[in-house]
């Protein structure tokens, strides 16, 4: 996007909610209820992951930004929003 004069303002909110996810994964894994397990994942998973959540997340501003032709400005504006509230979901669900 800065190839194209824009700039990205949800880099730091898309920062806080991969690391909240990161965290999620190793501190609570993913339970399944209907089998009662637990399934933990090792750190390379996790940053694997992780970095799968960074590229669709990028992938859905350059989707904003290209099909309804919202500037990069106002459509980063607005998922830096949307993602600083997934960390606030994500912080609130660990209490």
């Amino acid at each position: 996007m800065i190839l194209t004069a824009g700039i990205d303002l949800s880099v730091g909110s898309l920062v806080g909610l991969t690391m909240m996810a990161a965290s999620f994964f190793i501190n609570r894994g993913i339970t399944i209820h209907a089998l009662n397990i637990t399934i933990y994942f090792r750190v390379g998973v996790i940053i694997v992951i992780v970095l799968l959540l960074g590229t669709v997340v990028g992938y859905v501003n350059g989707f904003f930004i290209t099909k309804f032709n919202v500037a990069p400005f106002i459509a980063t504006l607005g998922m830096m929003y949307i993602w600083s509230w997934g960390c606030n979901h994500l912080c609130s669900y660990h209490r």
